[in-house]
């Protein structure tokens, strides 16, 4: 049986500082944010087992004006996180979120998405993103025991998180681990519909394509 991220989640409880690159400077400041939304506005579920939603759903709200999104989860229990988005290739982006309350302000979740699905992505491990970091010139990481800290000028750092996401793919998939999907529900079903498992499907198979991608590590002495 394979294992499965909950990184959705995460994301509408309030995207845990535990799961994300902390940086030192932004990576989505106005101009260099999406000025679309990369995905429908409104509902998204987890598409969990035997093909049925998950009842813990989120709802995205698009803010033009700012080029920011407004995360809440469906209930309304959890106060709501706003984000910036960069992207990245290939469909992967990061979000950019900022906090004040870890050492470096701006924290960074990367995802995968395709039209109509998306899926948060696990963190590449200390000790791989300090190999990549070395890889990428004006990148400096360093590694602590509540996450990795990241700091360089925007470009570069978006490419090597755009690094991270292929890499943490790539161990997921050699480590048999699975990520959940979360597919646009505009209704109430409890069921996936057929739209929402070939949106399942998309989303896997671009997840597999960035897998295949992953980069190889250098040893750092």
């Amino acid at each position: 049986m394979t294992r499965h991220f909950r990184w959705f989640a995460v994301a509408i409880t309030g995207l845990l500082s535990a799961c994300a690159y902390h940086l030192q400077s932004p990576i989505a400041d106005f101009d260099s944010r999406l000025a679309e939304p990369p995905v429908p506005v409104g509902r998204y579920c987890n598409l969990g087992d035997e093909d049925k939603l998950e009842p813990d759903c989120a709802v995205l709200e698009w803010h033009a004006d700012t080029r920011m999104f407004k995360m809440q989860n469906e209930g309304g229990e959890e106060p709501p996180t706003l984000f910036s988005l960069a992207g990245l290739s290939d469909g992967l982006v990061a979000a950019e979120v900022v906090s004040d309350e870890m050492p470096y302000p701006y924290q960074i979740y990367l995802f995968v998405h395709t039209e109509d699905a998306f899926a948060f992505l696990p963190m590449a491990e200390d000790e791989d993103a300090m190999a990549l970091a070395a890889q990428y010139p004006g990148v400096e990481m360093a590694g602590e025991q509540d996450g990795i800290y990241v700091s360089g000028e925007a470009e570069a750092v978006r490419e090597f998180l755009d690094a991270c996401g292929r890499l943490a793919l790539g161990k997921a998939r050699a480590e048999d681990e699975d990520v959940d999907v979360a597919v646009y529900a505009p209704d109430a079903t409890v069921s996936a519909t057929p739209e929402q498992l070939k949106a399942r499907e998309r989303l896997l198979a671009l997840a597999e394509r960035l897998a295949d991608e992953a980069p190889e590590l250098e040893t750092v002495e």
